[in-house]
């Protein structure tokens, strides 16, 4: 189910356009991605880069996962990890693979921007390299990754849309997107494994790809 998001006499609405869904890492002729994944605990993320790691390596199975993984709720997919003690200028060897980052400050504690991520950034396309980045809301995306991410995979979190104005480009969508999310768990519940509500952001667009999520349940939201 794809939706528009629009404003209108200064509401935000979202209309059913289509049904569809499609994972941007499954289209065959396509740039490299860089995904970012915002939600609180609990509430479906690792479930879906489980998927996003199965999807990729069935397509590339001759490349590498590499990942941060400080629950070690993916090791049994990583073919190499990635420590917090680790010199992380490693990373601008890599080639031709998928960096997955969970609980991703917890590797980068600083607000501003370490050089080997700048560098990662200013190269992955060149390298090769798809990213898919996990953070609890959307205060903690770093400027430089926001500026660089193709789509954001937004589960349940209760951040309000000053948090998403200060970080994200597409805030009005995606705050639009996330107080939907915030209403629809509110009377549809959080979901259960491994169906749990979430859009997909498109981070030039104003269409939002919603999955799991009931067609029947169409409501205007309120900017808040």
């Amino acid at each position: 189910m794809i939706f528009r998001i629009y404003k209108k006499n200064r509401k935000i609405h979202i209309e059913d356009v289509v049904s569809d869904k499609e994972d941007i890492y499954l289209k065959s002729n396509r740039n490299c991605f860089l995904i970012g994944i915002i939600g609180t605990n609990r509430t479906g993320k690792t479930s879906k880069v489980r998927k996003v790691i199965q999807e990729w390596k069935k397509s590339r199975p001759e490349n590498k996962v590499i990942g941060f993984d400080p629950q070690l709720k993916l090791q049994d997919l990583l073919d190499e990890q990635i420590g917090i003690a680790d010199d992380l200028t490693l990373i601008h060897k890599l080639r031709n693979c998928l960096l997955v980052l969970d609980d991703f400050r917890a590797l980068h504690l600083s607000d501003k921007a370490e050089k080997w991520l700048v560098y990662l950034m200013q190269f992955r396309d060149q390298w090769n390299i798809d990213i898919v980045y996990v953070v609890h809301n959307p205060s903690l995306v770093l400027n430089v990754l926001s500026f660089f991410t193709t789509h954001y995979y937004i589960f349940y979190t209760q951040s309000i849309e000053g948090g998403w104005k200060k970080k994200i480009p597409t805030y009005t969508v995606c705050s639009a997107v996330s107080s939907y999310l915030v209403e629809y768990v509110s009377m549809m519940g959080i979901g259960l494994y491994p169906k749990f509500p979430y859009f997909i952001v498109d981070n030039k667009g104003n269409k939002a790809i919603a999955v799991n999520i009931k067609s029947y349940d169409k409501r205007k939201i309120k900017n808040t």
